[in-house]
């Protein structure tokens, strides 16, 4: 059966299309993935059946809600795949997507958010990995580590992928990276980012900035993940955290603030930071994200709490390693992706 996923350019939002495309071949559909939004005649022509992944920003993403709509109305059974960072202000949830759409929800955060504007949830779905890919990129972990030694020099090396986007938090990161390289020469800083964000790291030391984010294949930024001691997300807000299921995926601990959608998917053992304070903020955006603010001083010795573990404590970090390897198999792609064709089968069979 021919199955429609549909998306943006976005890099994160492409990624998690494609591995549900990966999980459908397993379940014996036959996706296509377009980053684009057809007409519904268009569609026909290419598939019986349709999952959206977009943002649920009621403004930004409006035109491919009302494309579900059509393609719903057109009997091309249509779900969107969804996520959101914050807060969703109703004046901007029209009533047809309250009554039109289904959505499925990346995590039980998302579903929150989702239900307090009114939008109807069919389920929950995290984010999977393709196990497959991981296994690969570890392999060529020694090559990934020559490259970011060749930019950084030997020591513990902390990497980051991470769009400009302001939620992202790349301002509060650079101040914590300035506290930790004068405590400690040893800690070096690799971020994969856009050009946008490289202004906020001028200057510090033991810190790459590599501008080609969303250039870089799946391959090549899976082993960068894989050839780290551990990965930051800095983000102040996030639908899922999708990297922090990748880098457990390879095998890599990770640092971030300690609030939910992270904590719904991170290994309980991952280093953690307390937040202080909760703002909202629309950003000019449809969407009043969720900002967790931190004391940069509590994540510097977080970061530094992390290099000690990695220098100094081996067994607990080799120990570590293997509890979020073996903790990343519980969103394998192919297993937590079966419920949308369990419930893409069930809607065709009383079709």
């Amino acid at each position: 059966m021919k199955l429609a996923i549909i998306t943006s350019r976005a890099t994160s939002l492409k990624e998690v299309a494609r591995s549900i495309a990966h999980a459908a071949r397993k379940h014996n559909f036959t996706p296509i993935i377009l980053e684009y939004a057809p007409s519904p005649i268009d569609l026909k022509n290419l598939a019986k059946l349709a999952i959206i992944v977009m943002t649920m920003n009621p403004l930004l993403s409006r035109s491919w809600f009302m494309a579900a709509r059509e393609y719903n109305a057109s009997n091309i059974p249509t779900w969107v795949y969804t996520t959101t960072e914050g807060r969703l202000p109703k004046r901007y949830v029209s009533l047809w997507m309250k009554r039109d759409l289904t959505f499925i929800a990346n995590s039980n955060y998302t579903k929150e958010k989702l239900e307090e504007a009114g939008l109807a949830v069919a389920d929950v779905v995290p984010h999977g990995i393709v196990m497959s890919e991981a296994e690969q990129a570890i392999q060529f972990k020694q090559q990934a580590r020559k490259y970011l030694e060749s930019r950084l020099g030997a020591g513990t090396i902390f990497v980051t992928v991470a769009s400009a986007h302001k939620r992202k938090g790349h301002d509060l990161y650079a101040s914590v990276i300035g506290m930790v390289v004068n405590e400690c020469e040893d800690c070096k800083f690799y971020i994969l980012t856009q050009p946008e964000a490289a202004s906020f790291y001028d200057g510090l030391r033991n810190t790459y900035v590599d501008t080609r984010f969303g250039q870089l294949s799946r391959l090549e930024v899976l082993s960068l993940l894989a050839a780290a001691e551990w990965y930051v997300q800095p983000s102040l807000a996030e639908g899922y955290g999708l990297p922090i299921a990748e880098a457990q995926a390879v095998g890599t601990p990770c640092i971030h603030l300690q609030y939910p959608p992270l904590t719904e998917h991170s290994h309980p053992e991952n280093i953690m930071v307390p937040f202080i304070d909760i703002v909202y903020d629309p950003m000019g955006e449809g969407i009043e994200y969720e900002l967790h603010l931190y004391k940069p001083d509590d994540f510097a010795k977080a970061i530094l709490k992390a290099h000690d573990i990695s220098v100094n404590q081996k067994d607990r970090y080799n120990e570590l390693s293997r509890k979020v390897r073996e903790h990343a198999k519980n969103f394998d792609a192919e297993k937590v992706y079966a419920k949308f064709f369990q419930d893409i089968v069930v809607v065709e069979e009383i079709a």
